[in-house]
């Protein structure tokens, strides 16, 4: 354990050391500009989504953008020649990643309930950015591991957005109509999106149930597959 929590220190030493840490801090500040110039009502239908989009789609750019630098330092390779596993590299690497995560969300929360004094489902909000965190980190890997360089990741990421972040958009716009939702839990930002809302107002039992069961199914799923692939392609030039 003494071992694995040095590890998740020394991603988040890196983290700061390559600016990921103070960029989404900035974010984070951008966020909460929006947050005390909103109204309560407009909060309460956006903030879910400004979790989703925080925690997750600019999560997977954070782990690439450290991911790519640490592979060109050459300080990825280095850890693999250390007394760990390659397991436990990554977990420590999700480890960070969900710290980062709910450090920023809870930045979010607090000053939606200081600003607004709306109530929040705290522990309801907690699972459920643990479980979007954790299961856009796996996508961000598996994504990660099937390209080149952080330019070829960038091109898939877009083309993850536009399929699965869009429609999500699309929906809150009214666009897309409120009964395809069950459809739209197959997007993994729309089912992150659905666990954020119910700790700001009541939702459907059976669409949250479903989000649920799908990003715990999509992480684990993707786990394995990561697993499998991390090493070999770590410690590629």
């Amino acid at each position: 354990m003494n071992r694995f929590l040095k590890l998740v220190r020394g991603e988040l030493v890196r983290l700061q050391k390559n600016k990921i840490l103070p960029v989404s801090a900035i974010v984070s500040l951008l966020w909460i500009f929006v947050i005390v110039f909103s109204s309560a009502e407009e909060m309460l239908s956006l903030l879910p989504m400004l979790l989703v989009l925080d925690a997750g789609m600019l999560g997977i750019i954070y782990l690439a953008a450290s991911f790519y630098l640490e592979k060109q330092e050459g300080s990825l390779k280095s850890l693999f020649v250390a007394p760990v596993s390659g397991t436990e590299i990554l977990l420590a690497k999700i480890a960070a990643s969900l710290i980062t995560g709910l450090f920023s969300g809870a930045l979010l929360v607090l000053a939606f309930h200081f600003v607004h004094k709306q109530d929040v489902n705290v522990l309801w909000l907690f699972i459920s950015l643990v479980i979007i965190v954790f299961s856009h980190s796996l996508l961000g890997f598996a994504i990660i591991l099937n390209c080149r360089d952080f330019a070829q990741m960038l091109g898939i990421y877009a083309a993850y957005a536009l399929l699965f972040f869009l429609p999500t958009v699309l929906f809150l716009l009214e666009i897309i109509p409120g009964d395809w939702e069950a459809i739209l839990l197959l997007s993994p930002t729309h089912s992150s999106l659905i666990l954020a809302r119910k700790a700001f107002m009541d939702a459907e039992l059976a669409h949250v149930l479903g989000a649920l069961v799908f990003l715990l199914a999509l992480g684990a799923g993707l786990y394995f597959y990561v697993q499998k692939k991390f090493k070999a392609h770590a410690v590629q030039g």
